[in-house]
């Protein structure tokens, strides 16, 4: 993901098989929230440590997609 403070985080790349490839997130949509945290108010490190979570934990992510949420 690309973060900027002031703006929601905007996913570049997403790898086959992985934990967002499994969730429907796809390139380019837009990391609205995390766990009911904006990412826009947040630093890069504190969306990592979101996304990141605990080895096994679920986050739950709200992104956008186009006008879609």
């Amino acid at each position: 993901y690309i973060h900027q403070t002031g703006y929601p985080s905007f996913v570049e790349l997403v790898y086959p098989n992985s934990p967002e490839s499994r969730a429907g997130i796809r390139p380019r949509d837009l990391i609205f929230a995390i766990d009911g945290v904006r990412t826009d108010r947040l630093s890069t490190d504190a969306v990592y440590q979101l996304l990141a979570g605990e080895p096994g934990s679920r986050v739950k992510v709200f992104i956008t997609r186009g006008q879609s949420m």
